[in-house]
């Protein structure tokens, strides 16, 4: 007895005469358990090596953002100290001009 394996490896995509989409699984024939086994090894180690990479393009994003806060903790931590020493220098001339006032007022 002829046994025939299957393995479905991906789906191909079109239309049809009247413009509806069909999708069907494109299929591989094996002839033994042995081909079968290899078919679908190739198929997991194909898939281990998308997830891989896209674990990869995660860790490039996720340090990318981390780059992107540490760019923008930096810049509000700029703007912050310039607004900070504003407000000092504007004291300082307070606290001088209100001397000098007060000097006048007593001479």
């Amino acid at each position: 007895m002829n046994v025939k394996y299957y393995v479905y490896k991906s789906y191909k995509q079109g239309t049809d005469k009247n413009g509806g989409k069909i999708r069907s699984k494109k299929r591989q024939i094996c002839q033994s358990r042995w081909e079968l086994k290899i078919a679908h090894d190739r198929h997991i180690s194909s898939q281990e090596y998308m997830c891989s990479k896209t674990i990869e393009l995660l860790g490039n994003i996720e340090t990318d953002i981390a780059t992107l806060r540490s760019d923008i903790g930096k810049e509000i931590g700029s703007i912050v100290k310039e607004e900070l020493d504003k407000k000092e220098k504007l004291k300082k001339y307070l606290l001088k001009h209100r001397l000098q006032f007060l000097q006048k007022l007593w001479h």
